[in-house]
């Protein structure tokens, strides 16, 4: 009896620890928001820090820094369906914008959706494409595998605007690439320090 117990126990142990092994991460894993949480990217010379400010009901506030002063922030907010940007420094974006989507609590390649929102009284128009759900790539000579989000065709004020993010669970935003009226910058992830 003692054996069968022993089996049967080991039997659920077993299966629990597959069950939490194949379950996909959540939205604030893409994006793991905790205080002290930093993220440096090169743009071409430039260096670009972005750090966890703190947090509030409307998210977690991040702000980005150059050369060590800041030139902008925004907040961030993790739910059951994806990750949203709620604010650009203190202006609330009605409503919300989505960044990252999930379905049925996991990132679906091919998924599209799409944003209608203002910010200050000017709108931002377009569609956001989950690209690949595995995408393997380098970046500053590190191998990642990557959820990639594409915004093709953005209207930002008036502004034709397209944006492309690399997401990596446990990590963040590893590279985002954008291009403003045919000006195009590409950040890549160079060191991140892990919140506590």
């Amino acid at each position: 009896m003692r054996m069968a117990r022993l089996a049967l126990g080991s039997v659920a142990l077993f299966v629990s620890s597959v069950a939490l092994a194949q379950t996909p991460p959540a939205a604030g894993d893409y994006y793991p928001m905790k205080p002290g949480a930093k993220w440096v990217y090169k743009v071409g010379e430039t260096t670009i820090t972005v750090k966890v400010a703190g947090a509030d009901g409307d998210g977690t506030k991040l702000v980005t820094e150059v050369n060590g002063k800041e030139v902008a922030s925004e907040v961030l907010q993790a739910k059951a369906d994806g990750l949203y940007r709620t604010k650009i420094n203190t202006a609330a974006i009605t409503p919300p914008v989505q960044i990252l989507k999930f379905t049925g609590g996991k990132v679906v390649k091919g998924d599209k959706w799409a944003v209608s929102s203002t910010v200050q009284n000017s709108p931002i128009k377009g569609e956001f494409m989950i690209k690949d759900d595995a995408e393997k790539l380098k970046v500053q000579g590190v191998d990642y595998t990557a959820v990639c989000v594409e915004g093709a065709e953005f209207d930002i004020a008036g502004t034709k605007t397209s944006v492309k993010q690399w997401f990596v669970p446990g990590k963040g935003v590893v590279k985002l690439m954008f291009n403003i009226q045919g000006s195009e910058s590409v950040l890549e992830l160079k060191e991140s320090t892990d919140g506590k």
